[in-house]
């Protein structure tokens, strides 16, 4: 009996880890190739011949600025040592430093090491790649049939199928059957406020809108689960209150599209804010349906927001194809100023989205209560707080900032976002909020 029992056991563990899928996710990698140990840290770390830096920079990087060579090959290096074998690589994009003036050439030697890096530590492994908004010439200026859909192309050619080039080329997205689910890898920089270019249907860049929903009705005709990849996510960023991503239209279509296939809908990927967090996404009765996890960076960089830098990161997801669940969600980091002192400093388990908020599942509903302790309980929020950072600041905001986050958490719909921001007395828009967001236009 006692052996039946054991063997029982067991079967069930390894029926757990069978049905285990793990995804990957690398982001904003951000890579600086005129990073110099000998620049200067409030000017991107770039060398002055005018101006000597005060102290020798960091080889693996500086809070103050973009990713060298160096660490971005540490950081996938450390990647490939905790999951040599992942079952998809997520890459959701910006490889471009945070720099002002560059050009297609720019963006394709960006690209180019930022693949090859990948490529050399990840050689078998399935990798679905996605641009950021920084990986356009000029920035943000998404269009149809763009030159740098072609180089990319041409740089991921052993990663992507004939058809997905195909689509690809036009607007920059496409999807992929992967163990009978679907992954749609969108293009979702076509969306964004600061994109001024001019498309053969304004209601639907490129045609991405009716592409999505075409594939995720195959998926919900098959009833097979479905996954959203891409950079930039729907909602509003969590530091700075106010600040909308996508055009009012497209958030509206795309928050549409995630409650028509709620049930189809398994798993939401995005990178583009540096920093770890999360929105929740409710359905026009205001019930949580799903979860779009937005990924923190590779790079440390300090924005200029007032709001400070993070430690390089990268995320693992432990999926499990069986129940369409996920199982947790593993985010993983490497203290920079330690990395800079001893190169052998090894990258680690930063938290467990399970375990480091006592979470049973990671439903919807689980992160909708989460949120809700947040704003009850000061040493959860601030645990929160100092994921959201990647372990470089703990402290806890107040007034505007702290209901920003609060909010953004709760609602990725921009009317409900605005009714939870009036629902609080904190809310006092002022000058310093508007210098604010004219800098976040001009830098993220």
């Amino acid at each position: 009996m006692h052996i039946n029992l054991l063997s029982l056991i067991l079967l069930s563990v390894l029926s757990i880890q069978l049905s285990s899928l793990k995804f990957l996710q690398l982001s904003d990698f951000h890579y600086d190739v005129e990073y110099n140990s000998n620049g200067i840290a409030n000017q991107m770390c770039h060398e002055n011949s005018s101006q000597a830096p005060s102290i020798p920079l960091g080889q693996f990087g500086d809070y103050l600025c973009d990713s060298p060579a160096k660490l971005i090959e540490n950081a996938v290096a450390a990647a490939a040592k905790v999951i040599a074998n992942p079952d998809v690589l997520l890459w959701t994009g910006d490889n471009v430093p945070h720099i002002e003036e560059y050009n297609e050439e720019y963006v394709k030697n960006a690209l180019q090491f930022t693949t090859s890096t990948i490529q050399r530590y990840f050689k078998d492994v399935t990798v679905l790649p996605t641009l950021g908004n920084h990986d356009m010439t000029p920035s943000n200026q998404f269009g149809e049939n763009d030159k740098v859909y072609e180089i990319t192309v041409e740089l991921w050619d052993k990663w992507l199928t004939v058809e997905e080039k195909k689509l690809y080329r036009y607007g920059g997205y496409y999807s992929r059957v992967i163990n009978n689910e679907y992954f749609l890898i969108l293009n979702t920089n076509l969306y964004y406020t600061y994109d001024k270019r001019n498309f053969t249907d304004p209601a639907d860049p490129a045609g991405q809108f009716a592409y999505t929903e075409k594939i995720l009705e195959q998926a919900q005709k098959n009833k097979v689960a479905a996954h959203i990849i891409a950079h930039i996510p729907p909602g509003l960023y969590e530091r700075v209150p106010g600040t909308k991503w996508f055009t009012d239209a497209s958030n509206k279509r795309f928050m549409d599209i995630l409650t028509k296939y709620k049930d189809t809908i398994k798993l939401l990927v995005f990178g583009h804010h540096h920093g770890d967090t999360f929105h929740v996404i409710r359905d026009d009765k205001d019930n949580p349906i799903n979860v779009a996890y937005i990924s923190p960076a590779v790079t440390p960089w300090y924005s200029g927001l007032g709001f400070g830098a993070n430690n390089p990161s990268f995320r693992i997801f432990d999926y499990d194809e069986k129940k369409a669940v996920l199982n947790d969600v593993l985010t993983y980091n490497v203290n920079l100023t330690a990395l800079n002192q001893d190169q052998n400093t090894l990258w680690a388990l930063e938290y467990s989205h399970k375990e480091a908020y006592g979470m049973s599942d990671l439903s919807a509903a689980s992160y909708a209560n989460l949120v809700d302790g947040f704003s009850k309980n000061e040493t959860l929020f601030q645990k929160y707080m100092l994921y959201n950072t990647v372990s470089t600041d703990d402290s806890v905001p107040n007034g505007t900032i702290r209901t920003g986050q609060l909010c953004s958490l709760n609602h990725a719909d921009y009317e409900k976002y605005e009714k939870c921001l009036k629902g609080s007395s904190a809310l006092h828009y002022s000058s310093w909020f508007i210098v604010t967001l004219f800098v976040l236009i001009l830098n993220f």
